[in-house]
């Protein structure tokens, strides 16, 4: 298939990797040229309308032989319910222990970290608003990273972008996927176990690959399906955490303020614990810059963005926080850090053991709606990567009927299965959290080049001069502590992959010229998922 999307993978030796006019037609074009819809004309379907197809969407005839392109069909409430409900996952559900543990035992420093995460989260998504403006494309910070560098220099510049979908795509966006697997399955098998037992590691294991295979499967049938999930778990995650805090109140009332009162930790904190409880709490948050992945399948992403990420983020945060201090209305904090499932104890203490059955299957439900908006974002990076060249060439083909990347939701989800036989919950979550924040910091950097580089791009939306140069700041110091205050195996095993990426770049990217292999492995997916190139 002659397709031009495909022209950075078959970059020959000498030729430059990026270019304007491709840079053009990565953000600027989709389906056969056709350029995003702005602002005014967003309500102007890309595809027209057709025959139903068997998900319910439609399709003609001239569009499964011309223009394969995503759909904008996510408009305000589903972009405030997808943020919402990827960013109310397991975190606060699993790491409130964890957090409360590594900031010393009391809740008021506990607190602190929760509210100083949850606004740098909101001023990264203030930064992350205006490149979303400025680059107009799916993907997030790839798109972001390519477009900033790489005009700069032949070889050094796309290698950041590289670099980020290299270790998003391999290490961070799947350990967040396998994160939220297990703790589906920890909160589904754990009720039946009591709170004293721990379940089969098999048993998880399994439930967990059940969980992350459906989840994939609805992601790849119907974006509007996957949407109208997210819509419905988000409200459902919001009733689970309404509950827990109408608990909390009412052992408050009933003098259940013993574990509150207490103040600040009798030992000192340590740096390095600190940050591990900034990681631990910041992933609880993952989920605030999802939207950006998704730009080109929203409806109007210049008006609807900014909303969506005012109303979901601090939401969020005042629930993490109300969720923490009625978690202690009931449990001690030793009772918090020692069990994994914060939510299951509170549940058996203040309802009974057969009552406790149903929060935590709610909470069950609710991350698995996390997993759903997670899975449906990481798709789209490896998708948008794959389409400038820099991953594999199948992953940048679109199922003809439902218009979803599929064989990248299917490669997201083979590398996620395969870290669920890792099993470590906390350690996954460092490894990602590590990873992540060290492209923010460059997300940051790639803002601040752009409005060097394109002053008169169009911003709709600016963020203050200060934002991003203080989550840069943040995203450093993050980076920085636990590397000098004694870096750990899983700090060097990052360091040793971004490495492991550069060479990868050189070779398979920089230097590469076409492979028959690889056209026929192509055309072979093409012809037994239905795929297609997008124009």
């Amino acid at each position: 298939m002659d397709n031009p999307a495909f022209v950075d993978s078959e970059t020959p030796n000498g030729a430059p990797l990026f270019s304007p006019a491709k840079m053009t037609s990565l953000t600027n074009e989709n389906c056969n040229g056709h350029s995003i819809p702005s602002r005014t004309e967003s309500s102007t379907p890309l595809c027209t309308s057709g025959s139903a197809t068997a998900n319910g969407s439609t399709t003609t005839a001239d569009e499964l032989s011309g223009p394969v392109c995503l759909r904008r069909t996510l408009g305000l409430v589903s972009a405030a319910a997808i943020m919402t409900s990827t960013m109310i996952g397991s975190g606060i559900f699993m790491s409130a222990g964890t957090v409360l543990a590594l900031s010393g035992g009391a809740l008021l420093p506990a607190l602190l970290i929760w509210a100083s995460c949850g606004l740098l989260c909101l001023l990264a998504g203030v930064a992350y608003v205006e490149l979303s403006c400025v680059v107009p494309s799916a993907g997030g910070e790839f798109a972001a990273m390519l477009h900033a560098f790489g005009p700069l220099h032949e070889f050094l510049g796309p290698l950041p972008a590289f670099l980020y979908a290299w270790m998003t795509c391999l290490v961070s966006r799947p350990a967040n996927t396998a994160i939220q697997s297990l703790a589906v399955a920890e909160y589904c098998v754990q009720p039946w176990f009591g709170a004293e037992c721990r379940p089969p590691v098999l048993a998880i294991a399994l439930v967990a690959l059940c969980a992350n295979t459906l989840s994939a499967f609805i992601n790849s049938y119907s974006v509007r399906l996957t949407a109208t999930i997210n819509n419905l778990f988000a409200a459902a995650k919001l009733l689970v955490m309404i509950g827990i805090v109408a608990g909390g109140v009412y052992f408050i009332v009933r003098g259940g303020t013993r574990h509150l009162t207490a103040g600040m930790p009798s030992e000192r904190v340590s740096m390095v614990d600190l940050t591990a409880a900034f990681y631990t709490c910041l992933w609880a948050y993952e989920g605030w810059n999802n939207l950006n992945f998704l730009t080109e399948e929203m409806s109007d992403p210049v008006r609807d963005m900014p909303r969506a990420l005012f109303i979901g983020v601090p939401l969020v945060t005042f629930s993490y926080l109300l969720v923490n201090t009625a978690y202690l209305t009931v449990l001690s904090p030793d009772e918090v850090i020692a069990t994994p499932a914060a939510a299951v104890a509170f549940a058996e203490h203040a309802l009974g053991s057969a009552a406790g059955l149903l929060i935590p299957l709610c909470v069950a439900l609710s991350v698995y709606g996390t997993l759903n908006g997670t899975i449906m974002a990481s798709s789209r990076l490896s998708f948008t990567a794959a389409r400038a060249g820099h991953l594999a060439r199948p992953l940048a083909l679109l199922q003809t009927t439902s218009r979803t990347p599929a064989p990248a939701i299917i490669f997201n989800t083979l590398v996620s299965s395969a870290m669920l036989a890792y099993g470590d919950f906390e350690k996954l979550i460092t490894f990602a959290s590590l990873t992540v924040w060290i492209f923010y910091g460059l997300a940051m950097v790639a803002l601040l080049v752009m409005r060097r580089t394109r002053p008169d791009a169009p911003r709709p939306f600016r963020a203050p001069t200060a934002v991003p140069w203080l989550v840069l700041v943040m995203a450093v110091l993050l980076m920085a502590v636990p590397l000098v205050n004694g870096p750990r195996l899983d700090h060097l095993a990052v360091l040793a992959f971004l490495v492991t990426g550069v060479l990868v770049y050189w070779r398979c990217v920089y230097r590469r010229r076409p492979s028959a292999g690889s056209q026929r492995v192509t055309l072979l997916l093409q012809k037994l998922l239905l795929l297609a190139g997008q124009h």
